[in-house]
């Protein structure tokens, strides 16, 4: 009220400035009121645009980042579904060679029961396992079985299986034993476990050396990357370094023998950047490259290329602390 009266005066005030009296005046000054209220409501509406506008726009930016989230969110589940797809697959791979294997197994197992048999009636007339190794060798070998056990000790459990092939090797050849009278000799010589795996394939009666080497490898789990992983699991016992200075040798000796590395240093060079990438990629790059068989480093690059480009954003590496407990020692 104390604002129109206000304005009122001024309004007075100004009509007089001009020379106007009484009703001119008074016209003048109703004018005046009609014009102000009419800017005033106009200003209003002004506003009232403005911040419709405004409203609208954050409305809008509000709208954009809702649906920029459910796009991300929607992205997010995909790739978890891819994920989970993936893995899926290869779990399906892994049944299926698993269920080939056991028809592989199933269709064979018909043949194996006759060499079976033969081979447990060849046990049972044997009294001694002299006997049977004469029988196979022939006379003119008749004490191979003899050199050999001046030479060479059974195999115990806790022995390391490749090690002790390699060095049954040696001594059957410094020996001058003919390597196809190798397997049957070696079926002596192994734990028991590993006599009946010999003794279920009929592996003894092989006179195939590599092949039989080749079944018990795979049969122990023993290859190349079981090799690699494993050097990183040795540990010193007890502060005895000079012991696991031992057994880290013979187990780098192991992983160069199964990866099929001499002892140049450009090829140790190249078995230790191969080990350098395994140890810290992603386990979906490592499952990869495993999977590939990937002999070079340059295939192995070019196999994680692969993957980035196949897997846009997707991590290539371990996590930073896993990385780090990986290496000996950590």
């Amino acid at each position: 009220m104390e604002t129109r009266l206000t304005l009122t005066a001024q309004f007075i005030s100004d009509g007089r400035a001009l020379g106007y009296d009484g009703e001119r005046l008074e016209r003048y000054v109703t004018e005046q009121k009609v014009d102000y209220e009419r800017a005033k409501k106009e200003e209003f509406e002004r506003k009232k645009e403005e911040f419709e506008r405004e409203t609208a726009r954050l409305e809008q930016e509000e709208k954009l980042r809702k649906e920029a989230k459910a796009e991300e969110e929607r992205l997010r589940r995909e790739a978890k579904a891819d994920e989970a797809a993936r893995h899926e697959r290869e779990e399906k791979a892994r049944r299926e060679e698993h269920e080939r294997w056991k028809e592989r197994d199933a269709r064979e197992e018909l043949k194996r029961k006759d060499e079976l048999e033969l081979a447990r009636l060849k046990e049972k007339s044997a009294p001694e396992a002299g006997a049977v190794v004469g029988q196979a060798v022939g006379v003119r070998q008749k004490n191979v079985l003899d050199r050999l056990d001046k030479n060479f000790q059974g195999m115990k459990e806790e022995d390391d299986l490749l090690a002790y092939l390699t060095h049954f090797e040696a001594v059957a050849a410094r020996c001058k034993i003919e390597s196809k009278e190798w397997a049957l000799l070696l079926s002596y010589k192994l734990t028991t476990s590993l006599k009946n795996f010999m003794l279920r394939d009929s592996l003894f009666l092989s006179d195939k050396y590599e092949d039989v080497k080749t079944a018990l490898l795979r049969h122990a789990d023993i290859n190349a990357e079981t090799c690699r992983k494993r050097i990183h699991r040795v540990k010193p016992r007890q502060n005895d370094f000079r012991g696991y200075l031992t057994e880290w040798r013979t187990a780098l000796d192991n992983w160069c023998k199964m990866a099929e590395v001499g002892k140049t240093v450009d090829e140790i060079k190249d078995l230790l950047i191969k080990d350098g990438i395994l140890e810290n990629v992603s386990g979906e790059v490592y499952r990869q490259l495993v999977l590939n068989k990937q002999n070079t480093v340059e295939n192995m690059l070019d196999i994680i290329e692969g993957f980035k480009v196949a897997n846009s954003g997707a991590s290539l590496a371990k996590e930073e602390r896993r990385s780090r407990e990986s290496w000996p020692g950590r």
